[in-house]
């Protein structure tokens, strides 16, 4: 759900790192509101192709990056395209039987295109 998104960047630079890397506090620093510091190396992925799987879990509408292992089970593959957010809902909603406000929450800001799964 990053900016890139909204700006509709086709791939981005992301790094992972552990849980354990992660600190509430920066050496000799200040850490604000809702931050983290990083402690070590970080993993990039350069040139990462934004995508994300919506889809229906027990009844909740969940939307994963499409690298995620459980993301080829999910509906919808989700890339940068023209479609204003809520038209997007709307479709996926309508094809999961779901309430468009939950997708809407799910979806991060931005323009998308959609690939129903199992359909051409």
């Amino acid at each position: 759900h990053s900016s890139a998104w909204k700006v509709g960047a086709a791939a981005v630079d992301v790094y992972a790192v552990e849980k354990g890397q992660l600190s509430k506090h920066a050496q000799g620093g200040f850490v604000g509101a809702g931050g983290f510091a990083i402690i070590g190396q970080r993993e990039w992925f350069r040139s990462t192709p934004l995508g994300l799987a919506v889809g229906e879990k027990g009844g909740i509408v969940i939307c994963l990056p499409s690298a995620h292992p459980e993301a080829a089970k999910m509906q919808f593959a989700v890339a940068i395209g023209m479609m204003e957010k809520g038209e997007a809902a709307r479709r996926i909603a309508a094809s999961l039987k779901a309430n468009a406000d939950d997708v809407l929450l799910a979806l991060p800001s931005g323009k998308f295109s959609l690939r129903e799964r199992g359909k051409s």
